[in-house]
C-alpha cells in the first residue's frame, strides 16, 4: 500500500510541476538585428574557399598512366537523342 501511495504522490507531483510552470515565450530577435547584421555583412558572409585538399585539385594532380579513347561506332550515324539526356540507337 505504501509503494501505491507513494507511486500516486510522485505522479500527481510530476503533473503539477509540468502544468505550473507555462512554457516560455518565444524568443524573438531585438529590434533592427537584421539591419545591423546586413549592414556589417560579419555573420553571414561565405568564406573564401580553398582548394588546396579538395578531390577536385588531386585528382588533376594525379598522374595519368593510360589513356584510351572509348569509340563506340567509327561515325556517330544512327544515334539520336530523345528528350533530356536519352540517347538511343537506331541500326536503320
Amino acid at each position: 500500500m505504501k509503494n501505491i501511495t507513494a507511486a500516486l504522490l510522485l505522479f500527481f507531483v510530476t503533473v503539477h510541476l509540468v502544468y505550473a510552470f507555462p512554457e516560455p515565450p518565444e524568443k524573438k530577435p531585438a529590434p533592427g538585428l537584421k539591419e545591423v547584421i546586413i549592414r556589417t555583412g560579419v555573420l553571414h558572409s561565405p568564406l573564401p574557399l580553398d582548394p588546396t585538399y579538395s578531390y577536385d585539385s588531386y585528382g588533376l594532380k594525379k598522374k595519368i598512366l593510360d589513356s584510351t579513347p572509348i569509340i563506340i561506332t567509327e561515325n556517330l550515324d544512327g544515334w539520336e537523342q530523345h528528350g533530356l539526356g536519352q540517347a538511343v540507337f537506331s541500326g536503320d
